[in-house]
């Protein structure tokens, strides 16, 4: 173990981060995306996240099943759509693992400030500087 210290990371799965204000923001980015490209589905990690996204696809007349709990993920469910992530799982190894097997090796994550993950990493303190430095939620 210690003597991989210096040695080159792996390739694996590329993830992309697309971080908004707010979770108003990040659902209005969302609801556009899927209104654009309609092979996008949209992963979440927790129940939580899921229920929140459905609720707001439907509120906008989209289908609420683009919205898929992690749980209920499998490579052949995803064949010709566009993924795109929720949230970040706490554990990178936990997202790797997940996508190991998939065919695409780059996947965009859409988060907010207001996500719990982004919040144990000071996140109200960058919002609260955004807002005093009057940058839009987008």
């Amino acid at each position: 173990m210690l003597f991989n210290l210096f040695k080159k990371k792996e390739p694996g799965a590329n993830f992309a981060d697309r971080t908004f204000a707010s979770l108003a923001a990040k659902k209005r980015a969302c609801i556009a995306l899927a209104r654009q490209d309609d092979s996008a589905v949209f992963i979440a990690w927790f129940q939580e996240t899921a229920q929140t996204f459905r609720a707001a696809f439907a509120a906008h007349g989209l289908a609420a099943e683009r919205v898929m709990e992690v749980n209920v993920v499998h490579s052949a469910k995803l064949a010709g759509h566009s993924i795109f992530f929720l949230e970040h799982h706490p554990l990178r190894s936990k997202e790797e693992a997940l996508v190991a097997t998939w065919p695409a090796q780059t996947f965009m994550v859409y988060n907010s400030l207001e996500d719990g993950l982004l919040k144990q990493f000071g996140a109200d303190s960058i919002a609260r500087l955004m807002k005093q430095m009057g940058m839009q939620e987008d």
